[in-house]
């Protein structure tokens, strides 16, 4: 065999590894993070920010922000937000340089659930690696697993998981990716209207 055809070859195995290594990485790390209190949470003070640039669209023009405004959102479903140092999960998948925010949200004084969003062109390549994280650390518990890209009239394309295990969080978890949009809603006992309301707000 050639000395060209060994480099090559070798090339191809390191690279396999390589890729081996970084995928246990994400899953050991998913796994092993400490669990924090869900209660927890500190008084929300709002920071003049700056409004992000907007890039550009797949077809070379400006894309618009897709969002809509969670704060309203939650007005309009007479719902209020409290701030929270608990860490979502998709914040330990996420790259520290992509913004992710957390919220509790609140109704008549009493936590309907946690929300945490993020805007980024690689939403898709993050929610995958999500999927896969949680994939392999479900527990024999795990129960009522929806898995689904849903296409729906009028609609943009969205991807749809929810389950509840318990040795994962003790709320049912949703995640959804609609457009450059990813989220994860908890939904806490007795609350899932409430909280799907802001689902589908959010991501319609």
């Amino acid at each position: 065999m050639s000395t060209q055809k060994l480099m090559v070859g070798g090339g191809l195995l390191l690279g396999l590894v390589l890729l081996g290594i970084a995928d246990a990485l994400i899953t050991r790390n998913f796994i092993m993070l400490p669990e924090t209190d869900a209660e927890e949470v500190i008084p929300i003070v709002e920071q003049p920010g700056v409004a992000p640039a907007q890039p550009e669209s797949d077809t070379g023009g400006v894309r618009k922000l897709s969002g809509p405004n969670i704060e309203e959102t939650l007005a309009s479903l007479s719902l209020a937000s409290t701030a929270t140092e608990q860490m979502s999960i998709i914040r330990r998948v996420i790259p520290e340089k992509i913004p992710v925010t957390t919220i509790v949200v609140m109704k008549d004084g009493d936590r309907v659930g946690l929300l945490s969003s993020t805007e980024s062109p690689q939403v898709k390549t993050y929610f995958l690696a999500l999927k896969e994280a949680l994939h392999t650390s479900f527990t024999p518990d795990m129960r009522e697993l929806v898995d689904e890209t849903q296409q729906r009239p009028g609609h943009p394309v969205r991807n749809f998981l929810t389950f509840f295990d318990p040795g994962i969080d003790t709320e049912r978890l949703v995640f959804v990716r609609v457009r450059e949009r990813l989220y994860e809603f908890h939904i806490a006992e007795g609350k899932d209207d409430d909280m799907f309301a802001v689902i589908e707000a959010l991501t319609n």
